[in-house]
């Protein structure tokens, strides 16, 4: 971590700018401008696949956005950024386990569990427990984004939970496309106080 979002490669990825934003602990937002000249990037499709092979940065740091409405060049309906997790051998697509961020406008499909309940979700925010007294999860949004659906619109399903909320006060899952998730499209236990899923599509969980 060295206040530049760069691999050893010298590129921004969506990894090396989360461990930046994490590491600043202030609020940031992580936007997109993958070029069409990208091999992740689908020119006919207009959307951008990001395949990930080992397991994104816990979001233990608050405030970070993640915008996937902010890629340029891009189609004018559903995600223009897939984050594709069907060659990580098990894992969550987003995790959260910090107050005040926001997921929006991504498409988070493929995700395995090895058949552990919190791994294979595609968004997991994990607030206090036994093991983690000290942690905070509240306040996240999840808003216009597709889970467990392809970039054409077809099941990509996560193996467990499309969101999966414990613990964590106040989240909002809005907007959202959650479809084709093998266990189910939102889990929320009931320590989640205020927490709702509002003005989502949801179908063939």
């Amino acid at each position: 971590i060295n206040s530049a979002c760069a691999t050893a490669a010298g590129q921004c990825s969506l990894r090396a700018a989360m461990q930046e934003a994490i590491a600043a602990g202030t609020a940031t937002q992580i936007k997109f401008a993958i070029p069409a000249t990208d091999p992740g990037y689908n020119t006919a499709g207009g959307y951008a696949t990001i395949q990930v092979t080992s397991r994104l940065p816990f979001m233990t740091s608050g405030n970070i956005e993640i915008d996937g409405t902010s890629q340029s060049p891009g189609r004018s309906a559903g995600p223009k950024i897939i984050i594709d997790g069907s060659n990580l051998t098990a894992g969550n697509g987003f995790e959260i386990s910090s107050s005040g961020n926001i997921i929006r406008g991504m498409g988070i499909i493929g995700f395995k569990s090895l058949f552990i309940e919190l791994r294979g979700n595609g968004v997991y925010i994990d607030g206090p427990t036994a093991y983690t007294a000290g942690r905070t999860a509240n306040n996240n949004t999840i808003t216009q984004s597709w889970i467990g659906l392809s970039a054409a619109g077809t099941g990509s399903p996560n193996e467990s939970y499309g969101v999966y909320v414990r613990n964590a006060s106040n989240t909002q899952i809005t907007n959202n496309v959650i479809s084709s998730n093998l266990k189910a499209a939102v889990y929320i236990n009931s320590i989640s106080a205020h927490t709702e899923a509002t003005g989502n599509t949801i179908a063939d969980n």
